[in-house]
């Protein structure tokens, strides 16, 4: 019996080892679950977004165009297996709950999260399945489709040529003219998810489609051939591609609306001082309203002051930032013109991109006084 032994020990300790491969194996690569059952005419999508109102961050939506959602739903059940080791991002989204449905009998509960390894989890299955752009497009698509169409009423446009020059506005009141152009947006593509396209830092036009309720901003970037939609889920969303029909409609548009320099109709002044609380208001006399805008655009270009603010001012509770923001009828003419008073002055522009393409400006007296005069201003 002994010397049998060394000879039977190797063979077990090989079955041995081949059994945890295995268990390896199959853990790594076991199948996600069962295929897709039944054929589902309808989803309801409930999700979150940033909101100021807590209450008004929750949204649902539900997409009743059954080949869309059999779509979507067999793109779910395609998806591969999540892999035990991968490196995951901490960055910070929320997550989707897709409920199908067929009739009344709910065939499938599923979870997808928009962010750190993007799993996408289905209720009965024990291991997540690792989503995929096109999975992404197509929930897109499905939210942009269960959102409701707009019925807007006006229109209207902001032309920006250059950074330092003052922009024009421009309103459409044809209701006829407003409902071509935004159902022309929606009949264009949406954009691919995650494309390689940088977008521009200075957008040459900027829209806002106004309905009984609602003001919807609209970006066209040229470099990136795509416009914009922001329904904010109340009406349809999304970035598509512009092609030669819509961009010859836009043309047309433009040549038969008359611009003339943006007026604002509104300024908002966020104060945060070195001390005590931040606060935000809206200036209500349009007189001062309009002397600073006009002030902002004469005020030549500067250079920033070494330093400044200065550290000591933070440490004093000294000094007072104000932000300055501009519109007319809701397009953004002016946006984000910072001034910081202290040991030192800094004025910067920002004018309304948002994309960090700012200057310097050098403020002088009467832009001061001006300031201080609206700090002291009634607001509504």
């Amino acid at each position: 019996m002994n010397k049998h032994i060394p000879t039977l020990l190797p063979a077990l300790l090989l079955a041995f080892l081949v059994g945890l491969s295995g268990c390896g194996m199959n853990a790594g690569s076991q199948a996600a679950g069962p295929g897709p059952a039944g054929s589902p005419d309808s989803v309801r999508i409930n999700f979150e977004r940033p909101a100021l109102d807590p209450a008004q961050s929750k949204r649902v939506v539900t997409l009743n165009v059954a080949t869309q959602v059999q779509h979507l739903y067999s793109t779910i059940f395609a998806l591969p297996p999540m892999p035990q080791t991968i490196a995951c991002t901490a960055d910070g989204g929320f997550p989707y709950t897709l409920t199908f449905q067929q009739g009344t009998k709910t065939l499938a509960t599923v979870v997808a999260a928009d962010y750190g390894c993007k799993p996408v989890s289905i209720a009965g299955e024990s291991t997540d399945r690792q989503s995929t752009n096109d999975f992404w497009t197509q929930l897109d698509q499905a939210i942009s489709k269960a959102t409701p169409v707009a019925r807007p009423e006006q229109l209207a446009i902001l032309h920006t040529l250059q950074l330092d020059q003052p922009p024009q506005a421009a309103q459409i009141t044809s209701v006829e003219t407003v409902q071509r152009l935004y159902d022309a947006i929606l009949a264009l593509p949406l954009a691919p998810q995650n494309g390689n396209c940088s977008p521009e830092s200075l957008h040459e036009y900027q829209l806002v489609f106004h309905t009984a309720n609602q003001a919807i901003h609209s970006v066209i970037d040229k470099t990136c051939n795509t416009i914009s939609l922001e329904g904010n889920y109340q009406s349809r969303s999304g970035t598509f591609v512009m092609n030669g029909q819509f961009k010859h409609l836009f043309e047309q548009t433009l040549a038969a609306t008359p611009f003339a320099l943006a007026h604002p109709d509104r300024l908002t002044l966020d104060l945060q001082p070195g001390s005590g609380a931040a606060r935000q208001s809206t200036i209500a006399d349009a007189g001062l309203r309009q002397q600073l805008y006009t002030k902002i655009w004469a005020l030549p270009v500067g250079k920033a002051q070494p330093n400044c603010p200065l550290g000591e001012d933070k440490v004093a509770g000294k000094g007072k930032w104000y932000t300055f923001s501009f519109t007319q009828w809701d397009l953004p003419v002016l946006m984000n013109v910072d001034a910081y008073e202290g040991s030192c002055t800094l004025v910067s522009l920002d004018a309304g991109q948002g994309m960090g393409a700012g200057q310097i400006l050098q403020g002088d007296g009467e832009f001061w006084d001006l300031v201080h005069r609206l700090e002291n201003r009634p607001a509504f």
